[in-house]
């Protein structure tokens, strides 16, 4: 029996990583280009370490009563990542890594094992890069702290955007700045720490939370004491004039300290001090000695369905039947279309087919982009890096300028922004998938991923955009409102229109 259980279990967990084997492979590609998850290796081998000595401690029991159920998470899973997989979505597969390593472990020992694993396995979302979506957050409380303890240093500064400008000169808070390595690294450490102090619940957040807080403080001493050297010595101080880098290291050395430190005393006076509870130490009542036939034939089934769904979801298999048809050609209230802006070019890769124009009435033009993807694979994709609304050049969009929703059918997003000659816009946009419009870019791509796998799911982008007068872009966006009102229903209806 207990070989049998063995024999099953690793053969499951081989299936499950087989198939994750693109997106494992993905996540190392980040550990070894990206030196913010550099960390990532050392974060994987003590996951697995972690899992080892559970394992070991804690011997294999075959789970009571029939597997079947136990595989439905594990079928559950494999069908999101799949979605996330045809929805080209790397890091929607990244983040279903460690949930269907999981599922697979409860496939394998059920309840009691899945709880075992789990602190081990989401420890691996410390090596996986969605950290990125919280640096615009960390970046802009890092200008937001800084300006307020300029302000309470005496020293005289004027901040724009990511910009701090003081008398003596000027500082970028950059990326590098926001404080994201000092966050999940700290916080993975408190994790780690509360783990090897055997802390319970309460301990466990309280440490991690403060471990998020000491990092996010720490940024913000580095930050404030970099700018404060360069006011008080006229921008020649070392830190100011060679580097600050060391700075940030001793300051990191502090921290991991502080951490450390923190989960020894909060273990001290809980009591548990080195006692491991990261699952129960005994094994739970009621577990079948039964040998388990299921797991030499639910591996075996695993790929044979996971082969079937990417049969289904081939793209090589659809045919784009439909294409986009002419823009509509006006004379009125608007006049067009007529030759397009060069001041504002959209730019998607790899689009199946796209349409530029311009539309004329009293005042400024409306600038109008479409597109479409018939069949989207991996370097031509309607949500990718590469792919720019707001172009030629280098555009921005300031904190004021926040997006916005409009009430039409189907909802525009609009925003202003400025062009590479500061000029402002005032730019409006959603996205189709089939018949369903959408301004999400992280809705769209899930949408596709989701409608890919049963079948063609041609997806494309609406765009307008109207130049702002000098004074303000109020004009401008009841021009876009007034365009859309009378134009949208034609500009939608053109992708429905089937090719000849």
């Amino acid at each position: 029996m207990r070989m049998s259980l063995r024999a099953g279990a690793i053969a499951m967990l081989i299936a499950a990583a087989s198939l994750l084997a693109s997106t494992l492979g993905s996540i190392a590609r980040f550990w070894r280009d990206i030196p913010d998850y550099e960390h990532g290796w050392l974060i994987a081998g003590i996951s697995v370490v972690w899992c080892a000595r559970l394992l070991l401690r804690h011997p294999l029991q075959a789970p009571a009563g029939s597997a079947l159920p136990r595989l439905l998470p594990l079928t559950i899973a494999l069908f999101a990542w799949l979605v996330a997989k045809n929805a080209h979505s790397q890091i929607g597969a990244q983040l279903l890594a460690p949930p269907v390593l999981l599922a697979a472990v409860y496939a394998i020992g059920g309840r009691p094992l899945a709880l075992r694993l789990a602190p081990p396995l989401g420890f691996l979302y410390f090596a996986i890069p969605v950290w990125d979506y919280a640096l615009p957050v960390l970046q802009r409380a890092s200008v937001f702290v800084t300006e307020g303890a300029l302000g309470l240093l005496g020293v005289p500064a004027e901040v724009s955007d990511y910009t701090v400008h003081i008398p003596e000169g000027t500082f970028e808070i950059i990326e590098g700045c926001s404080g994201k390595r000092y966050f999940m690294v700290a916080l993975a450490l408190g994790v780690l720490a509360a783990a090897v102090n055997g802390l319970g619940a309460r301990a466990t957040i309280a440490l991690v939370v403060a471990a998020g807080l000491l990092s996010l403080l720490a940024n913000y001493v580095r930050i404030v004491l970099v700018i404060y050297a360069g006011h008080v010595t006229a921008m020649q101080h070392y830190w100011v004039a060679v580097e600050h880098k060391t700075l940030g290291n001793v300051i990191f050395g502090v921290l991991i300290a502080m951490i450390l430190v923190l989960g020894h005393l909060l273990a001290h006076r809980s009591g548990t001090e080195r006692r491991a509870r990261i699952s129960a130490a005994a094994p739970m009542a009621g577990l079948a000695a039964a040998p388990l036939p299921w797991t030499a034939v639910a591996p075996t089934a695993l790929l044979l369905g996971a082969a079937a769904l990417l049969a289904i979801a081939n793209p090589a298999q659809r045919a784009a039947e439909r294409a986009l048809g002419a823009l509509p050609v006006v004379a009125g209230t608007w006049s067009g279309p007529l030759p397009a802006d060069p001041g504002w070019q959209p730019r998607y890769v790899g689009a199946s087919e796209e349409l530029r124009a311009s539309y004329r009435g009293s005042a400024e033009a409306v600038e109008v982009y479409v597109n479409r993807y018939h069949v989207q694979a991996d370097g031509s994709e309607l949500i990718q890096y590469d792919n720019k609304l707001l172009g030629p050049g280098t555009w921005s969009v300031p904190w004021s300028a926040r997006s916005r929703k409009l009430a039409t059918e189907p909802t525009l997003a609009l925003a202003e922004a400025l062009d590479a000659e500061s000029q402002r816009w005032v730019v409006a946009h959603y996205y189709e998938v089939g018949s369903t419009s959408t301004t999400s870019d992280t809705l769209t791509q899930w949408l596709y991923g989701l409608r890919a796998t049963f079948g063609r799911a041609p997806a494309g982008v609406t765009a307008l955009a109207v130049r702002c007068e000098p004074a303000n872009c109020e004009a401008a966006r009841a021009r876009v409102i007034a365009f859309w009102n009378d134009m949208g229903p034609a500009l939608r209806s053109m992708r429905h229109r089937t090719a000849g």
